[in-house]
């Protein structure tokens, strides 16, 4: 008689909630370092506009226009080397990359199996998924992928256009510093 009663299946073998906890650690990490390499990377573009008004253009501009309008701008800087644009093209492809794993991660459909975890996402105006499978440990090697794209831009601003370093963060310096001559706290502590 037991015959007739159907079972139910057994479990897959799933990531421990210990792995999904890591992993979920992990990503909030790796979140946090993709916002800094996104401000690198306006300070990038920024330092080649080579204007204090720069903070205006970069503002709210998306990782790709951030990469390609740098990449376009640094072509035709007069001072720049045929040598120190390569370097930045390579510098700015890792980037690329970097950002294109973290936004599969970030905004795809996860999942576990007994296999791990994976991610899928869907293809522009295609009915394509794409699966990606991936670890806690995959997740910490991006999130050190992109400290080192951060380390990259920093020293080859620094290398090779010095000056120009801060552009993005000057003019608000001095609207700040504006607000603050106009509005003087000690007026709003003493009564007149």
């Amino acid at each position: 008689m037991d015959e007739l009663i159907p079972t139910q299946p057994s479990a897959p073998d799933l990531p421990s909630l210990s792995d999904s906890r890591a992993l979920a650690e992990v990503m909030g990490y790796m979140v946090r370092e993709a916002a800094e390499l996104e401000y690198h990377l306006r300070g990038l573009c920024s330092a080649l506009i080579g204007s204090k008004y720069a903070a205006v253009v970069v503002a709210g501009q998306s990782v790709s226009w951030l990469i390609e309008t740098s990449l376009a701008i640094a072509a035709v800087r007069d001072e720049m080397e045929e040598y120190y644009l390569d370097e930045l093209k390579e510098i700015l492809q890792r980037t690329k990359k970097a950002f294109a794993t973290r936004n599969a991660l970030v905004h795809g459909l996860w999942g576990s199996d007994s296999q791990g975890h994976f991610v899928n996402n869907s293809k522009l105006r295609t009915l394509e998924l794409r699966e990606l499978d991936f670890s806690a440990d995959d997740v910490d090697e991006l999130w050190s992928e992109m400290t080192r794209c951060q380390e990259l831009i920093h020293t080859w601003l620094h290398d090779i256009i010095p000056h120009e370093v801060g552009n993005e963060v000057i003019l608000r310096h001095e609207k700040r510093q504006q607000q603050l001559m106009e509005h003087d706290p000690i007026d709003q502590i003493l009564p007149e």
